[in-house]
């Protein structure tokens, strides 16, 4: 059950997540001075603003940090509590047993009250606590897995480890009362109680706070010198970045998934879940101090942004995604909100690279990867797709209808004219009835003409000289396909057929194509446009590169019967991705492609290319 390593010292943070209550208006963003200040902190005086002095961040992301009152139209703004945080700050607190109220063994301090507003209308609220006199990291990993919980009963206590309100009995009735909800206490005490604003708008059973904590201990005293900092503490690694509880869960070797920790130093091991990310160092283990002297300062600045932005990312895309009902999907107003909303998520929150220091970078990555960001955020252009047909239904109803009525409109006109014409042929019949036959033969076959010819330039008119589309089939998108590029190297570095087939095999050719797709038929005299901007799912289930091609093959997953119909005609569903200078795309099917180990979902939307004008039809042409 974990090692008795010594802990020298510990810093936690515990994130609430707050949202403002919308009343139906979800649209951002919304203004941090004018609105969410004002709102969410009520006597704004017990606030501060302040540098969340975080640093190595691109300048794109550090720019829209709010840093003075005078700085308008920024984006994100961190805020300090000051009001009463003499008393706050000082007294020491213990968790109290949710079922009984009685005091528990774990005092802690807290340390230091934050808050970042996002314009999104998202507030983390972030809470420094140190745990008193840690002893070793099983004994932090139970204090996580206590202190998670909304439930948890907190209670302040003195200095010899009693409750504030216990007599010399000690622990009793007195104390079950004294204690409250760690949140509870913080919204009383702060005054963050305002209305407007929330806990967890985003899940109506999210019951848990978000944890970023970190451990410095002594191992190599206690252990062997020989062995890594990560081969001391993988079991303690284990129960801390789950927030599990020593005493109450089992340490299990094949549960322990590697792809949750990152080590960036001998001295260093990250350790990411859903849970908590938390960081153990083992500064003894360091040159020049550098973890006591610079990480542990940066861990609470620079790193807790970083920890932020990803927190916010994760909950604003479930914000989003939780707005959107059956009934939104045919609400073309509020789809278009959507649009708008996800239009400035992407280009204000949603980040690929967030600076060029390597250890910053490649953290970020992992915990996007764990929570798993890239596919929520591929989530959230479903509605989009849903937006572009409704739109296009729109556009061919009212094309409809002006032609309806331009129809009805001639069908009036020509019913006049022949009209006026039998008319007149009547009249010339009763005043030539010799002549009469002739002239009625000509009139009538110069009406069926007049008719035809006009008929003919309306028709042209209304439907245009129609397109020719080149190909037809499903579109892919460019950055998606790249990421998933990568994945497939990452897979095929194992696989020794790969290899066998030289350096080449991973390289990319000369000529990327810039509109991946998968040809469903080439110079089609019929288009299914009804079927355009009608998404499917594909997985990748091979990859192949002969030095003049290079492509993935494709499988069709999609549970449409209509889309698998289409699909089942295709030879071999493939996506050509770059081209040797003097190979065409139609050869990429000839590649000899590997089988993947593991397939990789994808997203496709129906459409069509035409060459004129190089242009993709996901919408109905008009």
């Amino acid at each position: 059950m974990g090692n008795e390593y010594e802990v020298l010292s510990n810093q936690i943070f515990l994130l609430f997540p707050f949202n403002r209550m919308d009343n139906g208006d979800r649209s951002f963003p919304v203004d941090i001075d004018e609105v969410m200040v004002p709102e969410f902190f009520g006597n704004a005086k017990n606030w501060e603003l302040t540098d969340p002095s975080a640093k190595y961040l691109y300048e794109y992301i550090l720019g829209k940090v709010k840093l003075s009152r005078r700085d308008k139209g920024k984006s994100i703004a961190y805020y300090e509590y000051t009001g009463s945080a003499g008393e706050l700050y000082a007294r020491r607190y213990r968790i109290c047993s949710e079922r009984d109220g009685s005091a528990g063994s774990m005092p802690f301090r807290v340390e230091k009250i934050g808050a970042f507003l996002f314009d999104t209308g998202s507030i983390l609220v972030t809470v420094k606590l140190a745990l008193l006199s840690p002893g070793t990291l099983c004994r932090i990993s139970d204090f996580l897995y206590e202190i998670k919980k909304m439930g948890t009963l907190v209670q302040p206590v003195t200095e010899d480890g009693r409750g504030a309100s216990e007599g010399a009995a000690g622990a009793g009735a007195s104390s079950k009362e004294a204690a409250v909800s760690l949140l509870k206490m913080l919204i009383e005490t702060t005054g963050i109680s305002n209305v407007r604003y929330r806990f967890s708008d985003f899940s109506r059973n999210h019951t848990r706070v978000n944890i970023f904590a970190q451990a410095d201990v002594r191992t190599q005293e206690a252990g062997d010198p020989e062995r890594s900092l990560y081969e001391c503490i993988r079991e303690d690694l284990y129960y801390l970045r789950n927030a599990y509880s020593a005493e109450r869960f089992s340490y299990v070797p094949e549960d322990d998934d590697t792809s949750e920790i990152r080590i960036p130093s001998e001295a260093q091991v990250w350790g990411i879940t859903q849970e908590a990310v938390v960081c153990v160092t083992d500064s003894e283990r360091s040159r020049e101090d550098f973890i006591r002297k610079r990480f542990v300062e940066r861990f609470g600045t620079s790193y807790l942004f970083l920890f932020a932005l990803l927190q916010h990312e994760k909950y604003v895309m479930y914000h989003m995604l939780t707005g959107i009902t059956p009934v939104t999907y045919n609400d073309l107003a509020a789809l278009e909100q959507y649009k708008d909303n996800l239009d400035v998520f992407k280009a204000n929150y949603f980040y690929f690279s967030i600076t060029e220091v390597r250890q910053y970078q490649e953290l970020y990555e992992k915990i996007k990867e764990v929570y798993r960001l890239e596919e929520l955020y591929r989530n959230l252009n479903e509605p989009i797709i849903s937006l572009g047909q409704i739109q296009a239904r729109n556009f061919n109803r009212t094309q409809e209808d002006k032609n309806a009525s331009l129809n009805l409109i001639l069908a009036v006109l020509s019913v006049v004219s022949l009209l006026s014409v039998v008319i007149d042929v009547l009249n010339f019949h009763y005043e030539h009835p010799k002549e009469s036959g002739f002239f009625l033969l000509i009139v009538i076959g110069l009406t069926a003409l007049t008719a035809t010819v006009a008929l003919l330039i309306h028709r042209r008119r209304v439907h245009g000289p129609g397109i020719r589309y080149r190909y037809c089939g499903w579109f892919f998108d460019r950055a998606e396909i790249e990421e998933d590029l990568e994945q497939v190297k990452e897979q095929m570095k194992g696989i020794e057929e790969a290899r066998m087939r030289g350096n080449g095999f991973l390289s990319d050719l000369q000529i990327p194509v810039g509109k991946p797709h998968v040809t469903d038929r080439y110079k089609p005299r019929k288009v299914r446009e009804s079927l355009f901007g009608r998404a499917a799912e594909f997985e990748i289930i091979g990859y192949g590169n002969d030095g003049k091609n290079q492509g993935f093959l494709v499988k069709m997953t999609d549970p449409s019967r209509e889309m698998q119909k289409i699909c089942r005609k295709v030879r071999l569903p493939h996506i050509t991705l770059s081209l040797a200078e003097d190979a065409e795309a139609v050869h990429t099917a000839r590649i000899d492609f590997v089988s993947l180990p593991h397939p990789i979902r994808i997203r496709g939307v129906y459409g069509a290319y035409t060459k004129e004008d190089d242009k993709v039809w996901l919408l109905r042409a008009r």
